[in-house]
């Protein structure tokens, strides 16, 4: 049997690190050479500095257009931001939606990355758009058979612990959600997933997470904080 673009062995040769640090745009950059955009739109939030834009390539090498938020304004400056649409307000489940129509994000958008070191899967469960594409960050330090999420806060960006291990979800709860929105899991980076539609690989593909060669990456083995209370959820 011929091997497809989505298989494992072939994303793996596509790490490669443009402004990230796992091999993320990289793969940002295979996965849409094999996958047409329908709109070169992208959003990211979380998105930090410019130095690590995960989708920096994309605006930069095939002029896509963006729109990111990062509630640290004094990351970027006045230029970055408008050329890479930056707001300032923090994307929580609640309000995620409604940010995607202030900015007049298209329904037909192909790529979402969701890094807010925290609510990530409460965020990507209540979105309503659909893009092609998901890169969202998971938790290394969680049992590959564990279906574990920190508990739900729309206001936890406002006493994150960026020392504490209490964040984010594992990488079977993500899976599960994304099954659910209609997505199907074909990669990792570091600590970020890769999810694309069903229809854009063959029925039935699956990828088992053990073979992922997931690693707690250096971040998360700094996070040794244990003052938090810990309120883990299964899903």
């Amino acid at each position: 049997m011929s091997k497809k673009w989505y298989d494992l062995s072939e994303l793996k040769k596509h790490h490669k690190n443009y402004h990230t640090q796992q091999g993320e745009d990289g793969l940002l950059e295979y996965i849409f050479k094999n996958i047409e955009p329908k709109s070169k739109f992208g959003v990211e939030f979380g998105a930090g500095h410019i130095s690590s834009f995960n989708v920096r390539i994309l605006v930069e090498k095939f002029g896509w257009k963006t729109v990111m938020w990062e509630n640290n304004l004094n990351k970027n400056s006045d230029d970055d931001r408008q050329k890479y649409g930056i707001s300032n307000d923090s994307v929580t489940y609640v309000n995620v939606n409604d940010l995607f129509k202030k900015q007049n994000v298209p329904t037909d958008l192909d790529l979402v990355v969701i890094d807010v070191d925290g609510q990530d899967y409460w965020i990507w469960e209540a979105l309503e758009f659909k893009p092609q594409v998901v890169m969202i960050e998971f938790n290394t330090t969680l049992n590959l058979k564990e279906n574990k999420v920190m508990h739900k806060d729309s206001e936890h960006f406002k006493w994150r612990d960026s020392k504490s291990s209490y964040y984010g979800a594992s990488v079977l709860a993500l899976k599960k959600l994304g099954k659910k929105k209609g997505y199907t899991l074909i990669d990792c980076c570091g600590r970020n997933l890769f999810f694309v539609l069903d229809e854009l690989i063959e029925d039935g593909y699956d990828v088992n997470v053990n073979n992922l060669d997931i690693q707690i990456v250096k971040a998360d083995l700094n996070r040794k904080n244990k003052t938090i209370e810990e309120k883990w959820v299964n899903v």
